[in-house]
């Protein structure tokens, strides 16, 4: 499933909701924090995270939200983010002036600069952790 093709292979159901999502200006951000790798957030009845990666041929190889969504592969916010990415022709872009500077940030850090920064995020941030531990995320 590429980026363009995306429709051939979602239920319509979710691409409708997805379109809605999208036509409804329900993303509040894209970022491309690397080479084909998104980033979104779009609003439910909560905010979701939503991660989608291209390779090179702008094949969908990963793509994931944060819903608790759990009756097929592709919800109905991944989908307004496929969207999103295909109409404003985002996997042609370089990546954002934000995530360029958060990779230099990170360059320039050191290991034991890294490590304190992450466990203060993962004291934080209960999902990051459970995601960092291996464990399921809770609803």
């Amino acid at each position: 499933m590429t980026i363009h093709d995306f429709e051939i292979h979602i239920d319509k159901t979710i691409l409708n909701r997805g379109r809605s999502y999208y036509g409804n200006e329900y993303i509040e951000e894209v970022l491309q924090v690397e080479k084909g790798e998104f980033e979104a957030v779009v609003l439910g009845s909560e905010e979701y995270n939503v991660f989608v990666k291209l390779d090179e041929s702008q094949r969908i190889v990963e793509s994931h939200c944060t819903c608790p969504y759990d009756w097929g592969d592709v919800c109905k916010h991944e989908a307004a983010v496929y969207y999103y990415i295909r109409d404003n022709r985002m996997y042609r872009d370089q990546i954002s002036k934000e995530a360029s500077d958060l990779m230099y940030k990170v360059d320039s850090m050191s290991v034991d600069e890294l490590k304190t920064t992450l466990y203060n995020i993962l004291k934080r941030h209960r999902a990051l952790r459970q995601v960092f531990l291996g464990e399921e995320l809770e609803d």
